[in-house]
């Protein structure tokens, strides 16, 4: 499990050193995954973007 969770996170694994090994963790992990919705909120955006398919009359 651990090196599933290695491979996305990799590029921040040591930018965070603190004593608590919660405060670790949830930075190092905390830090990819925030990145990754940005970028997957990003990505959706400018998906739905491109795929405006304009609304029948009526519809909500």
């Amino acid at each position: 499990m651990h090196d599933v969770a290695d491979w996305p996170a990799g590029w921040s694994q040591g930018i965070f050193t603190t004593d608590g090994e919660g405060q670790r963790v949830i930075l190092n992990r905390g830090l990819p995954a925030l990145s990754y919705l940005l970028l997957g909120h990003g990505i959706a955006a400018r998906a739905r973007r491109l795929r405006r398919v304009p609304r029948r009359p009526g519809r909500v």
